[in-house]
Parts: structure tokens; C-alpha cells; sequence
């Protein structure tokens, strides 16, 4: 059986290795890299905004359909409706 103290140093030297792989796929890259990576989150991310709001218009204009659809037609333009103007 181990020891408490020769399993804690396993467990750390595990850990330890762990984090030395993940520094390995780290490194710093040139200044116009970096740039265009830069910009193109940007973009991608302007394009997920605008199709995001796109998809809650969707959605609301799917709402008032169903919402117009499931009222009865009289509701819709009652009788006498245009001397409101």
C-alpha cells in the first residue's frame, strides 16, 4: 500500500504533466496573426448577433401568426372598425 505522501506526489506530478501539455499548444504568435484572428472573431461574432436576431423576429413574427390564426375572424377587424380613424 502506498503511502499518503507518495500517492499526493503522484497525483501532483499527473497535474504538473497535464499542464506542461497544455503550455506546449500555447505560443505567441505574430502581431498581424493575432490581428486577424482578432478581426475575424469580431465578425463571426457580429454575424451570431445578427442571426440571432434575425431567429427572435422569426419567432415573434411565428407567435402573432398563430396568435392572428387561433382569434376569431370577427376579432380582427370588428364591425365599424375603420370610423376609429
Amino acid at each position: 500500500m502506498k503511502s499518503r505522501a507518495a500517492d499526493h506526489a503522484e497525483r501532483f506530478a499527473i497535474l504538473r504533466e497535464r499542464e506542461v501539455q497544455a503550455l506546449e499548444g500555447m505560443r505567441y504568435r505574430p502581431l498581424d496573426e493575432e490581428q486577424r484572428r482578432a478581426e475575424s472573431r469580431v465578425q463571426r461574432r457580429r454575424e451570431f448577433v445578427r442571426r440571432q436576431r434575425l431567429g427572435v423576429l422569426l419567432i415573434g413574427l411565428a407567435v402573432l401568426a398563430y396568435r392572428l390564426a387561433m382569434v376569431p375572424r370577427g376579432w380582427w377587424f370588428p364591425a365599424g372598425w375603420w370610423r376609429l380613424w
